[in-house]
């Protein structure tokens, strides 16, 4: 699949939507939200991004996201319960 003009077209369009949404990120308009509006686009981004990154490579994104659960339940092993609770 990996070889095919299907791929190649999905690819570039993954990439072209993700330029998009970082031209509107830095873009005139986005600055000049409020707080809140900014956020929800901001956290709507992220998890667009996170589906294309997906799409591209599943394999690296799984990989990643393994990691990262790993080392926070080998921080919450490390972390006494008094540092847990915020005291």
């Amino acid at each position: 699949m990996l070889n095919t003009p299907d791929w190649n077209f999905l690819k570039d369009a993954i990439l072209l939507i993700r330029g998009q949404m970082a031209v509107d990120m830095f873009s005139r308009h986005h600055t000049n939200l409020d707080e809140t509006e900014k956020d929800v686009v901001q956290r709507v981004y992220y998890n667009i991004n996170q589906i294309l990154e997906f799409l591209l490579e599943p394999e690296k994104w799984i990989r990643k996201r393994s990691r990262w659960e790993q080392a926070l339940s080998n921080l919450k092993g490390k972390v006494k319960p008094s540092q847990q609770e915020g005291e």
